[in-house]
Parts: C-alpha cells; sequence; structure tokens
C-alpha cells in the first residue's frame, strides 16, 4: 500500500464510474525508468467508445493534485504519475513513525571483509554498500545496532606474506602500505608453483595460530601498517564501523567451538539421532520397543494373529487367506498392525480366490513387500 494515493484511485474510480465502467482501481510502484507510480486499470478498456474523453478527464484531474508532477498515459492504456515534492515533503515528515519497529532488538552487522596486505576491489563495494544500507534501516527503525567490519586479518594469507618476507630478506620494519600491496599477490603466485614455499607459509600459520612470539610481532607490525590506512579509504568513502574487529580476535575461541562439543558428548547426540532417523519412527513407539525386547516382529505376528502362518526363517514370514470371513479377517488385521509399525507397503488388491501375503526380512531392515498373487487352475 503506497501512502496518500487513496484519493488519487479515488479520482480515476470516480471517472471510470462516470462513463458505466466498474473496476477496482490499483496504484502500485513503477518499474518504468524515471516513473514513480503507475496505473493499469484503463488497459484493460482501450476498446471502450469513449477512450479519448476517458483519457483526457484522467489527465485533467491528476494533474490538479497536489501529489502529482507529471502525467502520462501510453498509448497501451498504462497510467505513469511522479510525485510532486508536496507529496515528498509531507509524507517525509512522519516517515520515522511509519517504520518504527514496535520490538526493540540488538542487531549486528558484519560487513566489508577487507584484507590487510590486499587491496580492495570491486567486490568490496558490494559487500559495503548493502551492510551500510541495512544499519541505516535498522537503526532508523529504532534497533540497537552495532555495524563490525570483520577484518580478514589472519590465517594463510598473512603466513604467505610473512613467507615471502623472509624469503626474500625483507626489512619487515622498512616495509610500507604500498610494499604490502605488492608482496601479497607475489607470494600468493609462488605458493601456486612452489610447494615448499607454500608448506613453509602453512607451517608460520600454524605457529602464528600457536602465538609464537617471533611471528606475532611481526604480524603486528604489518597490522597496525595497514589498519591506518584501510580506515583511511573507508572514510574517504563515507563508510564508518562501530567495531574494527577481525579474524585474529576469535583465535582464542577456536579451542572452546571445538572442545565445547566434545565436552558436552554432541558427537553422541549425533549418532543418536543418525539412529533415529534409520529407524524412523520405529524406535519412538514405545509398545515396539517392548516387542522387540521379548521376540521379534515375526513371531509376535504369527502367534498372536495368525496362528496358521508359516515362518520361513530369516525373518522371511507367509501368510496364506482363502475367501472365507475368518482367514479374511486374519488378513486384514496382520496389515493394520503393520501399519502400526509404520513399515506398510503397497497392497495389490485381488479378488481371485485364494491370496499370498510374503514379509521378506520384515524384522531386520523394517523392509516388507506384499504381493498378491491369482491361483491359477
Amino acid at each position: 500500500m503506497i501512502a496518500g494515493i487513496k484519493d488519487i484511485e479515488f479520482e480515476i474510480s470516480h471517472i471510470l464510474n462516470a462513463f458505466r465502467i466498474e473496476d477496482n482501481v490499483e496504484i502500485r510502484y513503477s518499474n518504468i525508468e524515471n516513473t514513480d507510480i503507475q496505473c493499469n486499470n484503463l488497459v484493460r478498456h482501450l476498446n471502450h467508445p469513449n477512450i479519448r474523453d476517458i483519457k483526457k478527464k484522467i489527465e485533467a484531474s491528476l494533474l490538479n493534485h497536489p501529489f502529482i508532477k507529471t502525467l502520462e498515459i501510453a498509448e497501451n492504456g498504462f497510467i505513469n504519475l511522479n510525485f510532486s515534492n508536496e507529496y515528498l515533503k509531507t509524507y517525509s515528515k512522519n516517515h520515522t513513525a511509519r517504520i518504527t519497529s514496535p520490538k526493540k532488538e540488538s542487531i549486528l552487522f558484519d560487513y566489508g571483509g577487507p584484507n590487510i596486505g590486499k587491496d580492495l576491489h570491486v567486490g568490496h563495494i558490494r559487500t559495503l554498500n548493502i551492510g551500510r544500507s541495512l544499519y541505516n534501516i535498522f537503526k532508523l527503525a529504532g534497533h540497537d545496532v552495532v555495524s563490525d567490519i570483520h577484518l580478514g586479518d589472519w590465517g594463510m594469507p598473512i603466513g604467505l606474506i610473512l613467507a615471502f618476507i623472509e624469503k626474500e630478506k625483507i626489512d619487515i620494519n622498512s616495509l610500507t602500505y604500498i610494499d604490502l600491496e605488492t608482496i601479497y599477490p607475489k607470494a600468493s603466485e609462488l605458493s601456486a608453483s612452489d610447494k615448499d614455499f607454500y608448506k613453509e607459509a602453512q607451517e608460520i600459520s600454524k605457529k602464528l595460530n600457536s602465538k609464537n612470539k617471533k611471528y606475532l610481532l611481526k604480524w603486528k607490525i604489518i597490522y597496525n601498517l595497514a589498519i591506518p590506512n584501510i580506515k583511511n579509504l573507508l572514510k574517504n568513502l563515507n563508510y564508518e564501523f562501530d567495531w574494527w574487529r577481525g579474524e585474529s580476535d576469535v583465535v582464542d575461541e577456536v579451542k572452546t567451538v571445538v572442545n565445547d562439543p566434545i565436552e558436552k558428548n554432541l558427537d553422541k547426540m549425533r549418532a543418536m539421532m543418525n539412529q533415529q532417523n534409520q529407524d524412523e519412527k520405529l524406535d519412538q513407539n514405545e509398545e515396539l520397543a517392548k516387542l522387540r525386547a521379548n521376540t521379534s516382529i515375526e513371531k509376535t505376528i504369527l502367534s498372536k494373529t495368525l496362528p496358521n502362518a508359516k515362518d520361513m526363517g530369516t525373518g522371511s514370514v507367509i501368510i496364506a487367506r482363502d475367501n472365507d470371513k475368518k482367514n479374511l479377517k486374519d488378513f486384514i488385521k496382520v496389515t493394520k498392525i503393520l501399519k502400526k509399525f509404520v513399515v506398510v507397503p503397497s497392497i495389490i488388491h485381488d479378488l481371485s480366490k485364494q491370496s499370498v501375503l510374503v514379509l521378506e526380512n520384515f524384522g531386520p531392515t523394517k523392509y516388507a513387500e506384499i504381493i498378491s498373487k491369482k491361483n491359477r487352475k
């Protein structure tokens, strides 16, 4: 629903009614370039004998409306409209009240993701714009919002940079940010062709994760060199962040994330859930659990419902029934038991004198087949 356009819709409807046209007039936002809103109702009435008079009436009426700046009725009947400054002025005054959320929430927006030692590129602009837009929208709606840039300041990229600096014997204390921007692409290219260099970068990355003092000090030099330049560049592009936290800030949390599931036996829970999925609803059936504890499902069916059935071994049961009422009842009864245990296969109805019900591997695998065969004589 577009605010402030009800009377415009009413005016168009009033004009159509004057020409004996009844229609539910609706104005919607337009996808046409340089057009704010549009009305498509006239499209359905282009063959009306007074279509020219209808168009003139609509034009005359809407162009006098204070909320309409321009109007065009296309040949195909689309009424294309643009809002006036008066409309924007009127409805921008109370827009905050209309979009304010009744429930205030705390929201963290994590976006941007520049890497220290690497150039920002056009891909970063996309996430920066989307993140900033969402941040501003939710803040305007009254929520407590926090923005975090999520720096790529840890891991293998840093290992590559430090390995290259050592390999080329570069004085890390004399580095400039421009040097960093050239080092990473060279290090990345070298790692693709030199396995030994790649392994060395991996080792440095591992040592950094273990808080090796030598590499931690070198990392800090690179970090302090890169961050001011990244901040300055983003500030010039009008991007600001509440937090400047990166991957290095959560290194100490990795052990917690890994160890907690182990300590809480989540691996056992996962195994139990997998088993439950395999057993479907069978393991949830209390009565079934009791039956499985004492005897097999097949023998339970044989002893309690069909004493004359034959146990073929290895989890197979064959049940024969004639058309007499007694056997027919037994046949129906066993299918009801199958339904209870949630393992019902498809049943082929047979109207011949005799049918055969075969349950193959019923107990161990919860798999059953019902085969109906005609008694050919």
